[in-house]
Formats: C-alpha cells, structure tokens, sequence
C-alpha cells in the first residue's frame, strides 16, 4: 500500500475497487488517505459513509458532509439508507423502561401526594390563624386546643409524602 505517490482521485478509485471486491476495511484505509489529501471532498464523505464499519462511523461522515455541504443533493437519501442498513434495536417488551422514565414515573405518582400534603398545611395554617384571631379575647380556660406549630405540620407533612413513596 503506497499512499504517498498517489493522489486523492487515485486513492479514491482505488478504495471503490477494493470496497467493490467486498475489502471494506482496506477500502477504508485508502479513502482515509484520500480525505487526509481532502478533507473537504464531498464525494470522499459519502463513500465513507457507504462503506463504514457502524453506524455511528457512518453518521459521522455525513455530519461531515453536511458540514461541507448542507444541500448536498445526497445527502437525505445517504442518512435514511444508514437509518435503513443500522436500525435501532426495538426495546424488549420486558425490559424496563430508561432511567429518565422511571424518575419521570415517579415524580408524576408523587404529585397527588404532594398537591394534597400542602393543601393540608395550607389549610391548617389558615385554621391556625384563623383559631388564633378568634381565640385571643377568651379567657385561658376557653380556650380551644392550640394550633399545630409549623414544625408540627412540617412533620406531617413528611410522613405524608414518605407513605406516598412506598405505596
């Protein structure tokens, strides 16, 4: 393999030949050589793409193509052929969801939960003001029992949400 004397173009048809003969490695190593003469060559790009050991080496050559070129007149066929020759592995029926799915499934089953633990400490502050205001010109004795203290709600409210979380 002697790189050095030839030109781009060489190296280009030299690569087709091989890719041709089913050497897509050896292909590659010659379309290297080339995009290292030009690496803005468009036609390079595509080949690479076309003969490419993954997906994600075939992605790559087409941003680069897109890079050099967004309208290459190519370049929508060449990303639905790499979409159609490396489809994405459908998720087993099984299997559980992602990560951000499960947070996502869980903060969703915690908001009721939530909404309803502060609409009880909103409504025993209310009742707690209220109590204080109406209560204050008793006599000691007639008083009502005194409303629950913010630490006292606060505590509520975390058992609350920790009962919600393990239902």
């Amino acid at each position: 393999m002697a790189f050095e004397s030839k030109t781009a173009a060489e190296l280009f048809a030299e690569s087709k030949s091989l890719a041709q003969a089913g050497r897509k490695q050896a292909a590659r190593k010659y379309l290297w050589q080339a995009l290292e003469l030009e690496p803005q060559n468009e036609t390079c790009w595509l080949y690479m793409a076309g003969i490419a050991a993954g997906p994600a080496e075939a992605l790559s050559a087409l941003d680069k193509v897109a890079r050099i070129n967004p309208g290459h007149p190519l370049l929508a066929k060449a990303r639905t052929w790499v979409a159609r020759t490396w489809p994405q592995p459908a998720p087993h029926p099984n299997a559980p969801p992602p990560p951000a799915a499960q947070k996502q499934t869980r903060r969703r089953a915690l908001r009721p939960a939530v909404s309803g633990a502060i609409l009880v400490m909103a409504l025993a502050l209310m009742a707690g003001l209220f109590s204080a205001g109406a209560t204050a010109n008793l006599p000691a004795g007639a008083r009502a029992t005194p409303p629950p203290t913010e630490g006292q709600i606060l505590a509520g409210l975390q058992a609350q949400v920790a009962a919600a979380q393990t239902n």
